[in-house]
C-alpha cells in the first residue's frame, strides 16, 4: 500500500463519514489491512442497492459512527464507538422510523439516561446509569401511557422506594429496598383497590406478622415470621369466611396438628406433623363426611396399616407396613 493510501485511510478514521457524505448508491467496501489489522470504512449493501450498514475500523476495532438501514432505506440504528467500545449515544429505531431505544455509553458501559419507546411512540421505560450501574429512579409505563412501576437504584442495587400500578391506575405494590433487599413494611393491593397482603421484611426476610386478604376484604390467612420462617399457627379462610385449614409451624416446618376442611364445612383431613414430617394417625374424608383413608406415620415413615374406603364406606384396600414404634 502506498503512503498516499495510508494518509487517506487514517483521515477517514479520524473523521468518520457522516450519513450525508456516503455515496447515494451503496458500493460494498471492505477495510484494508494496515500492519496486519483491518482499518478503514466497511460498507454493506442490500440487493436493491440501498445501504445496509456502514462502519469504520481502526486496528480491527470499530471506531467512530456505525449505522444500519432497512432494505427500504430507513435508518434502524446509530452507534458511536471508540477503539472498539461503545462510547456516546446509541440509538435504535423501528422500521417505521420511530425511536425504539436510546442510551448513552462511556467506554463500553451504559452511562446516562436510557429510554425505550413502544411502536406507537409512547415512552415505556426510562432509567439512569452511572458507569454501567443503575442509579436513581427507574420508571416504567404501560403502552396506554399509564404508570406501571417506579424503582430506585443505588450503584446497581435496588435501594429506596418501589411502587407498582395496575393498567387502570390502581396502586398494587409499595415498599422499600435497602441495598438490594426488601426492608420494612410492604403492602400489596388487589386491582379493586383493597389490600391483598401486608407485612414487613428485615434484610430481605419476612419478619413479624403477615396478613393476606381476599378481594372482598375478608382475611385469607395471618401468620408470624421469624428470620424468614413461619412460626406458630396459621388458619386459612375462604372468601366467605369459612375455615379451610389449620396448621402450625416451628421455624418454617409444619409441627403439631394439621386439619383441612372441604368448602362445604365437612372435615377433609386430620393429622399431625413432627418437624416437617407426618407423624401419627392421618385421616382423610370425602365431602359428605365419609371416611376416605387412614394412614399411620412415624417421623415421616409409613407404618402400621393403611386403609382406603370408597364413597359408600366400603373398604377397598388395606396395606400393612412394619408396626409403628
Amino acid at each position: 500500500m502506498s503512503v498516499g493510501s495510508l494518509i487517506i485511510v487514517f483521515s477517514l478514521v479520524a473523521l468518520p463519514l457522516r450519513a450525508e457524505e456516503l455515496p447515494r448508491r451503496c458500493i460494498p467496501r471492505l477495510a484494508e489491512r494496515v500492519r496486519g489489522a483491518l482499518t478503514g470504512p466497511v460498507w454493506t449493501c442490500w440487493p436493491n442497492g440501498r445501504w445496509k450498514s456502514a462502519t469504520v475500523l481502526l486496528d480491527g476495532r470499530r471506531n467512530g459512527r456505525e449505522r444500519r438501514w432497512s432494505a427500504a432505506g430507513r435508518l434502524l440504528s446509530r452507534r458511536d464507538y471508540r477503539l472498539g467500545l461503545l462510547h456516546g449515544e446509541a440509538l435504535e429505531l423501528y422500521d417505521s422510523g420511530t425511536k425504539s431505544h436510546r442510551v448513552g455509553y462511556r467506554f463500553g458501559r451504559k452511562h446516562g439516561t436510557e429510554t425505550l419507546w413502544s411502536r406507537a411512540g409512547r415512552r415505556v421505560l426510562q432509567r439512569e446509569y452511572v458507569n454501567g450501574r443503575l442509579h436513581a429512579e427507574e420508571w416504567e409505563w404501560y403502552e396506554s401511557g399509564a404508570k406501571k412501576s417506579l424503582r430506585t437504584w443505588f450503584q446497581g442495587r435496588r435501594h429506596g422506594i418501589s411502587r407498582g400500578w395496575s393498567p387502570s391506575g390502581v396502586k398494587i405494590r409499595e415498599g422499600r429496598f435497602r441495598l438490594g433487599r426488601r426492608d420494612g413494611r410492604w403492602t400489596f393491593w388487589h386491582p379493586n383497590g383493597r389490600i391483598a397482603q401486608q407485612g414487613s421484611y428485615d434484610n430481605g426476610l419476612f419478619t413479624g406478622f403477615w396478613t393476606q386478604w381476599h378481594p372482598n376484604g375478608r382475611v385469607r390467612w395471618r401468620v408470624f415470621y421469624l428470620h424468614g420462617r413461619r412460626l406458630g399457627p396459621r388458619t386459612l379462610y375462604d372468601a366467605a369466611g369459612r375455615r379451610l385449614l389449620d396448621e402450625t409451624y416451628d421455624h418454617g416446618r409444619l409441627h403439631g396438628s394439621y386439619t383441612r376442611w372441604h368448602p362445604n364445612g365437612q372435615l377433609a383431613y386430620k393429622g399431625s406433623y413432627d418437624q416437617g414430617a407426618k407423624n401419627g394417625q392421618q385421616l382423610e374424608f370425602y365431602a359428605d363426611g365419609t371416611r376416605k383413608s387412614e394412614e399411620h406415620y412415624f417421623h415421616g415413615e409409613r407404618c402400621g396399616s393403611t386403609k382406603r374406603w370408597d364413597h359408600t364406606g366400603r373398604l377397598i384396600s388395606e396395606l400393612r407396613a412394619p408396626r409403628c414404634p
